[in-house]
């Protein structure tokens, strides 16, 4: 059996939308911000190609 662990890391209202919110959280940097429909959503900040800072784009 799998069992996911789930951790409130911000407020919701936190990431608008058109915008991406870089924030550090356990030990990781995060990037966060809302697809095209509107959802909450959150990835590493990095990109796995170059290594950049995700946040610091559009």
């Amino acid at each position: 059996m799998i069992w996911n662990q789930w951790y409130a890391v911000l407020p919701s209202k936190a990431v608008k939308s058109g915008k991406i919110l870089a924030a550090g959280r356990m030990g990781l940097e995060l990037a966060f911000f809302r697809d095209g429909k509107g959802n909450a959503a959150c990835v590493e900040d990095k990109c796995s190609h170059r290594s950049a800072v995700l946040s610091g784009g559009r």
